[in-house]
């Protein structure tokens, strides 16, 4: 089970190694962007645990709603990442999320730090940023960024930002 453990966390650092370098652009240099503000019900939630918490792994899904209205599913799964456990500024934790709408996915990874351990629903410490690496349908080839914000009824926020 370490084994398995030990080869998902090298595929997920190599897989941000092949996305390559990362780059900043002013305001005036940013390309357009087309947003969507879902909200993602409380999730539920499944935690594998691994042995001194490293590599415990989280898999959870929810429902998204937009305006409102249902506006598709939302499934993800979180990895431990610290290898130094109790960290007074929280656990880090590589999360991979899939946003299933109506027409198409977006996927996006990225960390996030949690007040939280692992065996319990997640609290991140402040609104979290990671990246857009790929969709399909109608988001084929979307790049961009998802910042998710837990909110005080266990929901979450998550506002898509897509570059055009």
């Amino acid at each position: 089970m370490v084994n398995v453990r030990l080869l998902v966390v090298g595929a997920a650092a190599m897989s941000m190694v092949w996305l390559g370098p990362a780059f900043t652009a002013s305001a005036a240099e940013r390309p357009a962007a087309d947003r969507l503000n879902l909200v993602q019900a409380p999730p539920i939630y499944k935690v594998i645990p691994a042995p001194e918490g490293f590599g415990t792994v989280a898999v959870f899904e929810s429902n998204l709603t937009r305006n409102g209205k249902p506006f598709g599913t939302f499934t993800g799964t979180t990895l431990r990442t610290d290898v130094t456990p109790g960290d007074p500024a929280g656990e880090r934790r590589l999360r991979t999320f899939v946003f299933d709408l109506p027409k198409g996915q977006i996927v996006a990874i990225g960390t996030g730090l949690y007040a939280t351990p692992q065996s319990e629903v997640p609290e991140l410490v402040k609104p979290t940023t990671i990246a857009i690496v790929g969709g399909t349908g109608d988001y084929l080839g979307a790049r961009g960024q998802v910042t998710s914000t837990r909110k005080s009824d266990g929901s979450f926020l998550q506002q898509i930002t897509i570059l055009k």
